[in-house]
């Protein structure tokens, strides 16, 4: 068989063989760390594909010298291009039947691979798994900790249109990502999410394995640190794939648009201070879901913050704001 991608040939993949690709950025002093969690793992993994993503710290050395130790199998080097496409990368080059993305700061429990793939053995048809994930800062204190809802995982299309809660995939079937076109190199965040709905979308089965299996860890200067890039990435991934679920006219898809707008406008307003982004997305919610209450919340709010001076943080609120149930 010819990999059109990877630019080699490479016979079918063993059964349950499994290649963890880890995207490299500016985290050298963290890469020992994911390396020990991949090398401690119950079930081996068949090879570890690590792509540097232009790092301008000892990152390249330190992969030069892991894989001279024989810890990691092929170390890639290309040009700053974003973690998807560095995962892109690493995937197009690994040769298992099953990828685990682990990014190069965070870290695998001794039982991921083992019991990630018992759950898509277990699951009839399966492309994918997701876990439960826990959130650490720089000094491992745990701050979120991510489950995905209760039901079907064939029910979650619209549980993962409401919220973000795969937070990062732990088991993903190569052929299935080659014949999806991998992660979307368009999104530097929010490529999970992205990912995970672009797959429901398809048809792909998902499998859960209970975790938490993946620890991620939050450092200074991260993509999620960046709060204009995340809202901005909200928008993007709204507008990618809950609007033209909206536009077909199923009013569940509607209220779901509208609401994940409705909620982005305020953030864009209270945390982004961007008034213009802010009308862009409560006027898009309005026209799928014209709502009053709306409109009264928001000016009650505005007043609110207006009595307690502009200094003041806005008052506390749930993500959502309710939308008609007609």
């Amino acid at each position: 068989m010819n990999d059109r991608r990877s630019g080699h040939a490479c016979d079918p993949p063993a059964p349950g063989s499994i290649s963890v690709c880890i995207p490299v950025y500016n985290c050298a002093h963290l890469l020992e760390r994911a390396i020990r969690s991949v090398e401690a793992q119950t079930l081996p993994a068949l090879e570890v594909i690590a792509v540097d993503d232009g790092s301008t710290d000892e990152a390249p050395q330190v992969l030069e010298r892991l894989v001279a130790e024989g810890r990691v199998t092929a170390a890639i080097r290309q040009s700053n291009a974003g973690v998807t496409s560095a995962r892109n990368t690493a995937i197009w080059r690994a040769r298992g039947e099953w990828i685990v993305p682990l990014d190069g700061d965070d870290e695998l429990d001794p039982l991921a691979l083992e019991r990630s793939l018992a759950a898509v053995e277990r699951t009839p048809g399966a492309g994918w798994c997701i876990t439960d994930i826990v959130r650490v800062d720089a000094e491992g204190e745990q701050i979120f900790a991510s489950t995905p809802p209760e039901g079907p995982a064939s029910d979650w299309l619209h549980a993962m249109l409401e919220r973000n809660f795969v937070e990062r995939t732990i088991l993903l079937k190569r052929e299935m990502m080659l014949r999806l076109g991998g992660y979307d190199p368009a999104f530097r965040c929010y490529e999970e999410w992205e990912l995970g709905i672009r797959m429901l979308r398809s048809g792909v089965i998902a499998a859960y394995a209970p975790g938490p299996l993946y620890r991620y860890i939050k450092t200074p200067g991260s993509i999620t640190s960046d709060l204009t890039r995340l809202l901005n990435a909200h928008e993007q991934l709204f507008r990618r794939h809950h609007r033209p679920l909206a536009d077909t006219g199923n009013p569940l898809y509607r209220r779901i648009y509208a609401r994940r707008m409705w909620a982005l406008g305020r953030d864009h307003l209270d945390r982004g201070h961007d008034p213009r982004a802010a009308l862009r997305c409560l006027f898009a919610s309005l026209r799928y879901d014209f709502v009053p209450a709306k409109i009264l919340q928001g000016a009650s709010q505005r007043v609110f913050r207006s009595l307690r001076g502009r200094g003041s943080p806005p008052p506390k609120r749930d993500d959502d704001v309710p939308s008609s149930t007609a």
